[in-house]
């Protein structure tokens, strides 16, 4: 275990989160236990009476798993002066494998925690505008999937906040650094002799391409059929489509350009060599979050008069988000040269 400043931060939202994690899980099963049962309104309008608790975990745990997943990314930061051949934060994410103790545990741990930590912030983004959209129902029909996505929301806060605490806890000093990308075994610079390597020629245009495509298709949908379901999924397989060429941007051709290193493709090392640009894969992600936010709240609120409304809302945030963000990337490519 390695303790500093961020660590205790971190390890502390870790335990809030897997407490209230458990509460939000056991208070969503046993209201879902008690809707099934329920026979008469009264006993349904009970149970309803009792979502409000749930309510306000969902949103503690929203803000909670706001702070925490960039929370991760510093203290992965602040790991890296402990191990002198590490040189971002993907080296120190390679401390531990291939070892025999405890720590090689480490990188699966740490994948584990990445991963948890946006399903757990798209559950509980989803749990929040689906009560958005229960309030303004007429009938309680949603209730069932309000209560039913609390349990889901606190599940993954659990398995979220374990795979963190765990790796926060388990012994990193006897921990061996892999050789390979980020690391002092990599070279950095470019070889005797050679040019300027050739980037992907398709990603700058496709970047670009695609991101005016869903603009477009994002403001279409929003005016005209923003409660089409068939449009909405396929505003949502458009989104992830980008999402996957973005990623493929940021790593060969963005994170080279803007840190100077052409033979390095690596998107962690923004962290510390460009902080500025790393709003633009915030407002990404918030973009691509909006339309699947917007894709789940379309099919589980089908016939209910305020969904177009709120999926409309969804839709232009997620516009906004992706705009901010090719203004953000396009900045920081022209001043790159």
């Amino acid at each position: 275990m390695i303790l500093n400043g961020y660590a205790v931060v971190a390890g502390s939202v870790a335990l809030l989160r897997f407490i209230l994690g458990v509460s939000a899980a056991g208070a969503g099963l046993a209201a879902l236990v008690r809707l099934r049962r329920a026979s008469t309104p009264e006993a349904r309008s009970e149970v309803e009476h009792r979502v409000y608790l749930l309510v306000l975990l969902g949103f503690v745990l929203l803000g909670l798993t706001l702070v925490s997943w960039p929370l991760l990314y510093a203290v992965l930061y602040s790991y890296i002066p402990q191990w002198p051949g590490a040189m971002c934060i993907y080296g120190v994410m390679q401390v531990g494998a291939g070892g025999t103790g405890s720590s090689r545990h480490l990188p699966d741990l740490i994948r584990a925690a990445q991963v948890g930590a946006p399903l757990a912030l798209f559950l509980a983004g989803l749990f929040v505008s689906v009560y958005a959209l229960h309030r303004h129902a007429e009938t309680g029909r949603l209730l069932g999937v309000l209560v039913s996505l609390s349990a889901l929301v606190g599940l993954s806060s659990i398995l979220d906040a374990a795979a963190v605490g765990a790796y926060l806890a388990v012994p990193k000093r006897e921990g061996s650094l892999a050789s390979g990308c980020c690391t002092l075994g990599q070279v950095r610079g470019a070889p005797p002799g050679a040019g300027a390597p050739a980037e992907p020629s398709w990603l700058l245009p496709a970047y670009y391409g695609l991101s005016a495509v869903l603009l477009l298709a994002l403001q279409a949908c929003r005016l005209r059929r923003p409660a089409d379901r068939w449009a909405l999924m396929a505003l949502l397989g458009l989104a992830s489509l980008a999402a996957w060429v973005g990623a493929a941007f940021l790593r060969e051709v963005f994170a080279p350009r803007v840190l100077g290193l052409p033979f390095h493709q690596c998107a962690y090392d923004l962290v510390q060599g460009a902080p500025e640009t790393l709003p633009a894969v915030a407002l990404f992600a918030w973009g691509t979050f909006c339309v699947g936010w917007a894709a789940a709240v379309g099919w589980i609120g089908k016939g209910l008069h305020h969904v177009g409304e709120q999926v409309a809302t969804l839709l232009g945030s997620g516009a906004i988000g992706y705009l901010y963000s090719i203004v953000v990337v396009s900045s920081a490519l022209l001043a790159a040269g």
